[in-house]
């Protein structure tokens, strides 16, 4: 008899646990969330800069060619200004 009771009241409880994580989102749906929005975030700012400390450092000629396309490509650098004059691409 006891062990069923124990094993309600341990069903009872792992309910209550469930019922207790559950949230919703900013969208307005339901979940089940075990860590805070805070705890969330400091995990992803730990686990960021875990990820940069691993990451190889680069350097030299393949610095300089990544950033020289990355300059290029970066709205308004280097591109050329066109306006439409009588149908016609006038550049200026």
């Amino acid at each position: 008899m006891s062990l069923t009771l124990s094993r309600r009241a341990l069903g009872v409880l792992g309910v209550a646990a469930l019922l207790s994580a559950c949230s919703t989102s900013p969208l307005g749906r339901n979940q089940l969330a075990f860590y805070s929005d805070d705890e969330l975030s400091q995990m992803g700012k730990q686990s960021f800069s875990q990820y940069e400390q691993q990451l190889p450092t680069v350097g030299g000629a393949q610095a300089r060619y990544v950033q020289c396309v990355a300059d290029h490509h970066r709205p308004g650098a280097g591109q050329r200004r066109y306006r439409q004059v009588a149908g016609e691409a006038v550049q200026g």
